[in-house]
């Protein structure tokens, strides 16, 4: 009799096992989903982040406030009340830009005031206090 009961304690143990582990794999699945929706939600909006965009405007370096969307690179300034694309506020390109030009995007030495320069090294943020237009 103690054997019959013995064994019969152990299925049950078991069987109470088993449902335990199958409500765990339930929660564990449903707790994944949870997380997973919760991951591809924040990538999917957009993430605009505060900062300081410098322009040229009139000759004059200046630092403007604008929004940088880290999901698509955009930046974007508000304009009377508008969000508007920093391009369509501020001309980005012409002589008062290195970016655009041939010489800065294939990394190439330059020669000003008589004094060889080479792009090296990662980028580097400088303040509109660090640089000064070149004259002469």
């Amino acid at each position: 009799m103690f054997v019959k009961v013995r064994a019969r304690e152990d299925m049950l143990q078991k069987s109470q096992f088993r449902c335990i582990s199958m409500a765990y794999r339930k929660n564990m699945k449903q707790i994944l989903c949870f997380f997973a929706l919760m991951l591809s939600s924040g990538i999917s909006c957009a993430q605009a982040q505060p900062v300081r965009h410098c322009v040229v405007l009139e000759g004059k370096l200046m630092e403007v406030d604008a929004s940088y969307n880290t999901t698509t690179g955009a930046y974007t300034i508000n304009n009377g009340g508008r969000e508007r694309a920093l391009e369509e506020v501020y001309v980005l390109s012409g002589a008062a830009y290195a970016a655009g030009t041939k010489w800065y995007m294939n990394n190439e030495e330059i020669k000003v005031l008589g004094r060889q320069y080479v792009k090296y090294g990662l980028l580097r943020v400088l303040a509109i206090t660090d640089i000064a237009p070149v004259t002469g």
